[in-house]
């Protein structure tokens, strides 16, 4: 009798404080981003597209040991450019690890509202290659910023060993990650929420000096969410 009393008041605590706790919840914290409607939907089309959505802004890591060329003209998979991204593993951070992403607003790691709403998007695709071959990419993602604001989910692809040759590859969203229920307080404010509803960091990518010998370098191109 003892133990069903002590499990009923567990259970109207949980209850009660759930309630209390939506009660009291931001409504912010669960605002959908810009809707999107119309695909498919560019991050990267071509150096100066007026199509390109997104802010190449989010350094990580050793970004000391960073240089990014998103006026590439070597070979590019379509249009006139492709991204070339230079990493010489100096740890000048300490880091030993380095990552980029595109995010919407700029320069916003979850401390503000924005992003966009691609709940009608299925996929990511974009097309790599190595400079040499062989060049590990630890991920490449969608989603995945935390903050008070942050994405409302995240999914990635990888370890990746790149081709000299472009390749096609895509992030697929049919079972991405709910970065909403994972989070109590969150889950109590939002119940349901559609993990693409905000997406403040569109697509990035992260490696490290571990798994690669010395400076590589590679490119990305049409970077692009389809539906």
């Amino acid at each position: 009798m003892n133990k069903i009393i002590l499990f009923l008041a567990c259970l109207l605590f949980i209850v009660f404080y759930g309630f209390a706790d939506a009660a009291s919840c931001d409504p912010d914290l669960c605002a959908p981003g810009e809707a999107i409607e119309s695909f498919p939907f560019y991050v990267y089309q071509d150096a100066s597209a007026p199509d390109n959505h997104f802010f190449p802004t989010g350094y990580m890591g050793d970004f000391d040991d960073l240089r990014i060329d998103f006026h590439c003209k070597d070979n590019p998979y379509s249009g006139d450019t492709c991204i070339k991204i230079t990493y010489r593993a100096r740890a000048r951070q300490g880091t030993r690890w380095v990552g980029f992403y595109w995010q919407y607003p700029a320069s916003n790691w979850g401390g503000a509202l924005g992003g966009y709403d691609l709940s009608r998007a299925k996929r990511l695709t974009f097309w790599a290659r190595g400079e040499k071959g062989k060049e590990v990419i630890n991920s490449f993602r969608v989603g995945g910023i935390m903050g008070q604001y942050r994405d409302t989910g995240r999914e990635s692809i990888g370890p990746i060993k790149l081709s000299k040759e472009w390749l096609k590859y895509t992030i697929e969203f049919k079972n991405m990650k709910n970065q909403i229920r994972s989070d109590f307080k969150l889950r109590s404010c939002c119940p349901g929420i559609n993990p693409l509803t905000r997406i403040v960091g569109g697509f990035g990518w992260a490696t490290n000096s571990s798994v690669n010998s010395g400076n590589i370098s590679f490119y990305i191109d049409e970077i692009r969410f389809e539906n």
